[in-house]
């Protein structure tokens, strides 16, 4: 007898395959036996009583489905004697990409110049106030350089044809010392303008971050509306140079 029990489980390790897609199922008989082994002769485990409510394999096997036991176990059991209920779909977990950031193709407003960013500005009676003074330093600085130039090659031309005409006076032997008389003094007055206009341009002539501190109030205030400077910065290889 224990042979034959023996070789009734070995049967049933080999023949039924691992109770997978369980399904909850009904005994629809008064006296449902579960056995060892998926035939009709195996020894009998467990029985279960009318209305239990029990967890069956999907699968039919030789006319038997597995069926769990109280104890964790399983065992067999006739398909007729179990009434099979639908098994509830299977969750579908989809992977879900990581979404790469993309470019930014939101519009930009960039500033031309400083009269460009008076206008922009304009509601902002401080804001606009501030990028107009800009503006008119810029318009002082360049009329600086254009004026203290122009003064400098004056007199320096001036000097020259003074030290020229004091060259032909005196047949070839300037009077060096006579400065203010042969021009060399007009000479050295416009050096030094021409010096000193580019200290003075330089003093005069807005800041690249006095621009960048109109356009940062500006966006703080309206986020919604931001610009950014479109001069006064160029890049080049991978890096920005302001000037």
């Amino acid at each position: 007898m224990l042979l034959r029990h023996a070789s009734l489980a070995a049967a049933a390790l080999l023949l039924a395959p691992a109770f997978a897609s369980p399904a909850p199922g009904t005994v629809q008989v008064p006296v449902a036996p579960a056995r060892a082994a998926p035939l009709r002769d195996a020894p009998v485990i467990h029985v279960f009583g009318a209305g239990a409510a029990v967890s069956v394999s999907e699968v039919v096997e030789q006319g038997f489905r597995r069926i769990r036991l109280p104890d964790g176990g399983v065992g067999f059991v006739e398909d007729g004697l179990v009434r099979v209920e639908a098994a509830p779909p299977r969750p579908v977990v989809l992977a879900t990409a990581v979404p790469r950031p993309g470019p930014d193709l939101s519009p930009r407003v960039y500033v031309k110049d400083l009269d460009h960013l008076a206008a922009l500005v304009r509601s902002e009676a401080d804001l606009a106030a501030r990028a107009r003074g800009l503006e008119r330093r810029r318009k002082a600085a360049v009329a600086t350089g254009v004026v203290g130039f122009t003064a400098s090659l004056a007199l320096t031309a001036a000097g020259f044809v003074q030290m020229s005409q004091a060259f032909d006076q005196a047949s070839g032997a300037p009077p060096y010392d006579a400065p203010r008389k042969d021009g060399m003094g007009l000479v050295i007055s416009g050096l030094a303008v021409c010096a000193v206009t580019p200290i003075v341009m330089w003093a005069v002539l807005p800041r690249h971050d006095d621009a960048v501190d109109v356009v940062n109030g500006w966006n703080a205030r309206h986020p919604a509306e931001p610009f950014e400077l479109g001069f006064g910065e160029m890049q080049h290889g991978g890096r920005a140079y302001r000037y």
